[in-house]
């Protein structure tokens, strides 16, 4: 494993941490217990954990991952 393949897995398992973080934030209310309260109280916390979710699944990771080995060139097709 290369230092741009272990970037990109350090990138992936942080963008799957936000969305589990974000997942518990959302849900914290009932959890807790506090749904009950004024809407001031909760929604706060279901709109910014929603907001986690959604980067953590559509945040776009820098590099990726490709099948090729680096230094080799895509095959060209050619037609008659």
């Amino acid at each position: 494993m290369g230092r741009e393949d272990a970037r990109v897995a350090a990138d992936s398992l942080s963008s799957c941490a936000e969305a589990r973080a974000g997942t518990l934030l959302a849900a914290s209310p009932w959890i807790f217990g506090f749904a009950d309260e004024t809407a001031n109280v909760w929604v706060p916390h279901l709109v910014v954990g929603l907001a986690a979710i959604f980067l953590g699944l559509t945040t776009k990771q820098q590099g990726g991952y490709s099948y090729r080995q680096s230094g080799t060139s895509t095959p060209t097709v050619t037609t008659r």
